[in-house]
């Protein structure tokens, strides 16, 4: 495991997928994945207008993502719909400061539930659960506290920003087991049926994905 300090710039508030430091613990966790790009997903529960997972969500429904749910509902979503064991990365992103937060009660009118342990809490469960061995989760936010037990800390940067603004921790987190159905053998290494996105009618006029 390393961990680098490295200098920020100012991102755009919320859209952190700007900031090139964003950008590098993305591709960092992309390469650590590549063996697993051709039959896995890449998922965002708080994409807002980042566009580099396969699956986008955002609860606001004005960001232009696959679904504007709840982050704990998509992730429930496809974890009922796909079934575990689905995602090579997962980016964990929540709106985490304080400035973060209360743009996040100007634009959604109610309070940042994501700021919760309890509620980041169940939502690191679901992560896990949809992780295929090997897979990993990108976080951010003010600690490098795991997402949940089990996973393995790889890599993690400190990144500062100077004056009276709060360091930011990335970190990448590895789940290393794999299912019986994920174990490669000696001859071949067993590959999920691959389709590419968007593999529901997400976005149809009146398609609701919560409903049986």
């Amino acid at each position: 495991m390393t961990w680098e300090r490295i200098q920020g710039a100012t991102s755009s508030g919320l859209d952190t997928h700007h900031a090139a430091w964003f950008r590098k613990g993305w591709e960092e966790a992309s390469k650590m994945t590549r063996s697993l790009m051709n039959t896995h997903w890449t998922l965002d529960p708080f994409a807002r207008t980042c566009p580099w997972a396969d699956i986008r969500n955002d609860i606001n429904p004005t960001m232009p993502t696959d679904h504007h749910l709840d982050a704990l509902e998509f992730l429930q979503l496809l974890k009922k719909t796909h079934g575990p064991s689905m995602a090579r990365i997962i980016i964990l992103d929540p709106p985490f400061s304080e400035r973060q937060a209360e743009r996040y009660m100007d634009e959604m009118g109610h309070p940042n539930l994501y700021a919760s342990p309890g509620y980041m809490g169940r939502l690191g469960v679901l992560v896990k659960d949809l992780l295929a061995g090997g897979g990993v989760v990108l976080k951010l936010g003010f600690n490098s506290n795991a997402p949940t037990q089990g996973l393995e800390l790889v890599k993690g940067w400190t990144v500062a920003f100077g004056g009276g603004r709060n360091d930011v921790q990335m970190s990448i987190w590895r789940w290393p087991n794999m299912t019986l159905d994920e174990w490669p053998t000696l001859e071949d290494k067993p590959k999920k049926a691959y389709v590419p996105a968007p593999i529901l009618p997400w976005g149809m006029p009146g398609y609701n994905p919560l409903l049986p």
